[in-house]
């Protein structure tokens, strides 16, 4: 065999347990069981930042490791694949991905809800003016994305799935590709308008608990002050049936204490946990409101999830990860050429923190009958120019290839400092992936991760 130079992975994880040993990488998203000598051999190798010959490997393991990029030749620089992956994928106009606010009225009131002007809703004309404009595009583009959100998006249901099903028909005979989502707060939720989601195409609902009823109820009321934890808590057990449920869990310094009740009521519940994965999030000061309770710093949070972790591992649920958008190499909608949030008038934005506030100047467009307009050029190009590839923090991150480099947004108003603005996994990615390899559920949630046998060596 030639004697070619290898290096490992910058982005190679070792993840071990009293009777495992793996190599995970993250830019091809695999994972390989290997034996102790060859694990730890490659784990110094990566330790000492050397090349290394592997003239001594057989074909079957050389190409099984340059194969799932553990191994990268000496001379190869991965941050230009990164790279060119993130462009690629940010300058793409083959597809368009909305997230939708047909109303920003909502049947709850909840403390941190950054939307103020919550009584607007999307008019009749307007609904028909975005049906239309998605039937149009459908002829040009290989795939639609949207995410219905609000406000409580379900307020306006039937014009949702009358609109869906539209839509879907006009993608059906022009041969392009439709997929949907829906943020919702689950309380108006129902097997008929579960059974309409699968219909609309909806594949998955992100749900909002904030802790066990006692501290739940408090934040997460209707509007009258009627507490709603049990009555989404059913609506969790009813939609998980069907539907990939997205929990997603808002953490802040008053209900952090609280969360192994609410992983042991969740544990205990009848939803189908192979359907539900928990989404812990801290809870965000942003520009447009000022929660009321203490927040964790981002910082803070680290350490933090790696608890809520070690909770969820003990009660069997199922932890996500960080993705940005599936199968694309970007963050969040904010990099991409081709990804807007719009309002109920049809404005367009960049960040949902934005909605419902009171800064025009970050209004980069609006959707009429003409179709799409960008009409403020500065913010728009704005979020095209950054790159986390011109931010040395990010370049030298391992966790890179899964968040494609810090929330601008975030960054931005946390002064640019280091760590704002990044994902948990910066610091908890190994924790997950330990959980993982013993958690056949949580494994597939792992972005359709398969553990894959080398031969011995």
């Amino acid at each position: 065999m030639e004697n070619v130079k290898y290096k490992l992975s910058n982005y190679n994880f070792f993840v071990e347990n009293s009777d495992r040993r793996a190599i995970y990488n993250l830019v091809s998203n695999e994972f390989f069981d290997v034996n102790e000598n060859l694990f730890a051999f490659l784990k110094e190798s990566h330790a000492n930042n050397k090349s290394f010959d592997c003239s001594p490997f057989d074909n079957e393991l050389l190409d099984n490791l340059i194969g799932s990029g553990i191994i990268v030749g000496s001379d190869e620089n991965e941050l230009d694949l990164l790279s060119y992956c993130y462009n690629k994928d940010k300058y793409d106009d083959k597809f368009i991905s909305l997230i939708l606010y047909p109303t920003l009225k909502c049947n709850f009131d909840c403390h941190y809800c950054y939307e103020k002007q919550k009584n607007v809703s999307m008019s009749r004309e307007n609904m028909d003016i975005l049906k239309n404009y998605l039937i149009n595009i459908s002829k040009s583009k290989e795939f639609i994305a949207t995410r219905w959100s609000g406000g409580e998006p379900l307020l306006k249901w039937k014009e949702i799935y009358n609109m869906s099903r539209d839509i879907i028909n006009a993608c059906n005979e022009n041969g392009c590709n439709y997929f949907s989502s829906i943020v919702t707060n689950g309380s108006l939720l129902t097997e008929e308008i579960i059974g309409q989601m699968i219909e609309a195409r909806i594949g998955s609902i992100q749900i909002t608990l904030d802790g066990p009823p006692s501290i739940h109820d408090k934040v997460r009321y209707l509007k009258g002050g009627e507490g709603s934890f049990y009555k989404v808590l059913k609506s969790i057990e009813l939609a998980s049936k069907h539907l990939k449920i997205i929990l997603r869990l808002n953490v802040d310094k008053r209900n952090f204490e609280s969360m192994e009740e609410l992983f042991k009521i969740l544990s205990n519940s009848n939803i189908n946990k192979k359907n539900v994965r928990l989404f812990c999030k801290p809870v965000l000061c942003s520009v447009a409101r000022t929660p009321e309770e203490p927040v964790f710093s981002q910082f803070e949070f680290y350490e933090v999830e790696k608890k809520l972790l070690q909770i969820a591992n003990e009660y069997k649920l199922t932890y996500s990860f960080h993705w940005g958008i599936k199968g694309r190499n970007t963050r969040c909608l904010y990099h991409s050429i081709s990804a807007f949030l719009v309002d109920p008038s049809l404005k367009l934005y960049r960040c949902p923190i934005y909605i419902g506030g009171e800064d025009t100047n970050k209004i980069v467009g609006h959707i009429g009958e003409e179709g799409l307009k960008i009409t403020n050029r500065r913010e728009y190009l704005k979020s095209l120019t950054y790159s986390p590839f011109e931010i040395e923090e990010c370049k030298t991150c391992k966790v890179l290839p899964s968040c494609y480099g810090k929330c601008p947004v975030m960054w931005e108003i946390g002064d640019k400092k280091n760590d704002e603005g990044c994902i948990p996994e910066k610091y908890t990615f190994l924790s997950k992936l330990e959980y993982s390899i013993s958690n056949p559920d949580q494994l597939r949630a792992l972005s359709h991760t398969t553990i894959n046998s080398i031969k011995k060596y």
